[in-house]
């Protein structure tokens, strides 16, 4: 039956979906998945949001010493930090997207939009070659996920108190994925992610350790307390099921998780070893489902900054009907399954400053790591585990960054200030079992303004 709703009521309802899926920070999901159609989603469950400089070198880091490197890849990393004066982040944006999301929004906007408005099941009578069409199109964006992520950096500082190094930082983040099926009727899969993110950590460089009287390289220990707030909104349906009565889930939780880790620099001459564990105590997020569907409806619609705290309840508790039963707790399970077991990560880095009298190259930094998380669903082959990077820093200003890692390169340049800094990285992950089969392509830019 086709729906009594105008057009422009239609298109409003499903503009309203792609602004869902294109503003990730207002933590709105659009339409979305069947079966677990995204690689390992527990990769959006860490709470832990990856340093530009390290996404450039693709995504290595436990073993470098960096201020911005403490959160995500090695508290430990903290203790090495000579923090003779405050190290100050004022405020930053960051925002990321792949190549073909904006592809996947045209045809969300479009052509089935107006299968939509048209009724998608009245096709099957009226139209098999104009369904058939819409089915090829879909399954022709079939070949990567596709993501938008927007992030807030707010205040975060680095200071000395008494024998320990210090980092306290927040962030506000959100991220969509969507990604179609390559099946018969395909599958429009996705979802969004908000959360505020609220990790202090602490370093200690230990005595005795020091490799000369100037009290140079050494070890340090380190470790990270993470508080994260969480909201997942999330739909799922073949899209020949759509019509534009559909409705999202909302879910939304918090956790706390612990993270440990180990520094030493100059272990050989230049070279540094890091190691750290994650979620060595807790580190998940107890996802619930709050209330009952929720219409896409200008008129229900929450307000963004209610959505992004999780201060409110669903504007529609009306009980669930029974395919929307069936699809809650489908979704439900698969939030669930997000794993917070420890993880380890380990490496090396070859850091070498140079001198500027000679050479506008003023730093050198090569990066390899090994990580025990798998960025699929699926069992990843050994090699799969490896990212290795590179950095060049020219005139203490200029960094330009390149790393290799699932059998894709990662780019990244750079520009840092006393009080500014400007960051870009291109990288790519790998969601299959095999390199080259499922792969997320990424762009990320950001800007960052406080005391460097």
């Amino acid at each position: 039956v086709v729906s009594r709703r105008t057009p422009a009521v239609h298109r409003l309802t499903l503009r309203k979906t792609a602004c869902i899926l294109a503003l990730a920070l207002l933590g709105l999901a659009a339409h979305p998945a069947y079966g677990q159609l995204f690689g390992d989603l527990e990769q959006d469950a860490t709470g832990r949001p990856a340093d530009m400089a390290a996404l450039g070198m693709a995504n290595a880091g436990v073993a470098l010493i960096d201020p911005d490197l403490v959160f995500s890849y090695n508290p430990a990393q903290l203790g090495q930090l000579p923090l003779d004066r405050l190290h100050l982040q004022v405020l930053g944006l960051r925002f990321g997207f792949s190549p073909d999301i904006f592809d996947k929004l045209d045809f969300i906007q479009g052509d089935l939009q107006d299968a939509i408005d048209t009724g998608i099941e009245n096709l099957y009578e009226d139209d098999r070659a104009e369904l058939e069409a819409l089915y090829a199109q879909a399954r022709g964006l079939a070949e990567e996920e596709s993501v938008l992520a927007a992030q807030i950096l707010l205040p975060q500082a680095f200071f000395r108190a008494g024998p320990v190094n210090v980092g306290i930082g927040a962030y506000l983040q959100g991220y969509s994925r969507v990604q179609f099926s390559p099946d018969l009727v395909p599958v429009l899969d996705a979802y969004g992610q908000t959360e505020f993110i609220l990790p202090v950590a602490v370093g200690y460089r230990v005595p005795g350790t020091a490799i000369d009287e100037f009290q140079t390289g050494g070890l340090s220990v380190g470790g990270t307390i993470r508080y994260i707030r969480r909201q997942v909104t999330a739909k799922q349906s073949p899209i020949d099921a759509l019509d534009d009565t559909e409705s999202r889930y909302f879910f939304r939780g918090s956790g706390l998780g612990l993270d440990i880790g180990a520094h030493y620099e100059e272990v050989l001459p230049n070279v540094n070893a890091g190691l750290a564990i994650f979620n060595l105590i807790g580190g998940g997020v107890d996802l619930n489902f709050e209330g009952g569907r929720i219409p896409f409806d200008d008129s229900e619609s929450t307000g963004p900054f209610e959505i992004l705290f999780g201060v409110s309840e669903p504007t529609d508790a009306s009980p669930l009907s029974a395919a929307d039963s069936l699809e809650f707790q489908e979704l439900e399970a698969r939030f669930a399954e997000r794993s917070a077991a420890p993880t380890a990560r380990l490496g090396a880095a070859y850091d070498l400053d140079l001198d500027l009298a000679n050479s506008a190259l003023s730093g050198v930094s090569i990066a390899l790591d090994y990580t025990s998380r798998s960025t699929s669903e699926f069992t990843q082959p050994f090699g799969a585990h490896w990212r290795l990077g590179v950095g060049f820093e020219l005139v203490n200003i200029v960094h330009a960054r390149a790393g290799y890692a699932q059998g894709y390169p990662a780019l990244g340049v750079g520009i840092d200030t006393r009080f500014a800094q400007f960051d870009y990285a291109f990288f790519s992950v790998e969601d299959g079992r095999l390199p080259g089969q499922l792969r997320r392509s990424n762009h990320r830019f950001q800007m960052r303004f406080g005391l460097f």
